[in-house]
């Protein structure tokens, strides 16, 4: 990938925050849906 093609990608930051469960589950899914 040239360094043009990166300055021109979208991105998102997602932070999952909380005592309870369901953080690293969320973060997961996240990344496999993003990984299509």
């Amino acid at each position: 990938m040239a360094f043009e093609d990166f300055k021109q990608k979208k991105s998102i930051v997602v932070v999952f925050t909380g005592e309870n469960k369901g953080k690293t589950s969320a973060s997961i899914g996240l990344m496999c849906r993003a990984l299509g």
